[in-house]
């Protein structure tokens, strides 16, 4: 799963975000748009934040913070990170 093209690695929570998990819908997809707009719709699971507001971009940053401390970033986003 993706913020803002930042990859987590949520295989240590399967029961959320694997097969049936309620979030599972959000794996191997960018979130950000999902997120900041709360929602469960396909057409948000991408990672385009040009027309949110300035309420949703700060839900986002929430949602941001609390999976950079619950989560970790996959290997290829830490590389990335470190460029």
């Amino acid at each position: 799963m993706a913020i803002k093209s930042q990859i987590y690695d949520v295989t240590q929570s399967r029961m959320f975000y694997g097969p049936g998990g309620p979030y599972a819908l959000f794996a191997g997809k960018d979130a950000s748009r999902a997120l900041a707009k709360v929602s469960f719709e396909e057409k948000d699971l991408n990672g385009d934040l040009s027309s949110l507001g300035i309420f949703e971009l700060k839900a986002l940053q929430d949602w941001e913070c609390k999976f950079m401390s619950m989560l970790k970033l996959a290997p290829s986003s830490q590389d990335q990170r470190h460029r």
